[in-house]
């Protein structure tokens, strides 16, 4: 039997998709988040951006950002709002909007994109673990994880990741619980 040979990025390419089934499976099976802290999620978001704009062709605009304290992981966390804004920016044709807000006893980060949207028959279906949706949305990179990821991780700490309607492109929000005292 030949041996496989693969290029370096294919190589990287499956060690992540590993590692992110792992991380998958140890959600699975622990639920919720081991240790939690108190974190400005205000701070975590635009570390995250600041990460990610010379890797996007994207204007990632965070003028809607404001101070917002949860109690979470701080790894979970950063890797599902580094999934939200990693997939916001893959789909926006030139723009994504990010905004963290408190609304009551919850928090708030909404990512909009102007891109093609998400057509109504798969607005469930793309937080699917491998769903890649349909060629409009799709631009033949991701593993179809990171939505699956941030939702498991929000859930994992009281929160839900949904899409929201009513708006062109996409609006995901991540809601957490407010961290108080």
């Amino acid at each position: 039997m030949p041996i496989e040979r693969l290029d370096t990025g294919e190589r990287i390419s499956r060690a992540v998709i590993f590692e992110s089934l792992v991380f998958l499976a140890g959600q699975d099976e622990a639920g919720t988040s081991p240790t939690r802290e108190r974190i400005d999620l205000d701070d975590l978001v635009l570390e995250e951006v600041t990460r990610s704009r010379p890797n996007t062709r994207a204007s990632l605009v965070t003028s809607g950002v404001s101070a917002a304290p949860v109690q979470a992981n701080p790894a979970e966390l950063r890797r599902a709002v580094r999934n939200l804004i990693d997939n916001a920016a893959r789909h926006a044709a030139t723009a994504v909007r990010i905004s963290v807000s408190v609304h009551v006893d919850e928090v708030r980060l909404d990512l909009v994109d102007d891109g093609p949207g998400v057509p109504v028959a798969e607005r469930e279906r793309i937080f699917d673990r491998f769903y890649r949706g349909d060629a409009a949305r799709s631009r033949g990179t991701g593993s179809g994880l990171g939505l699956a990821i941030a939702r498991s991780v929000a859930r994992g700490h009281g929160g839900d990741v949904e899409l929201v309607d009513g708006t062109a492109g996409a609006h995901f929000r991540l809601r957490l619980p407010q961290a108080h005292g």
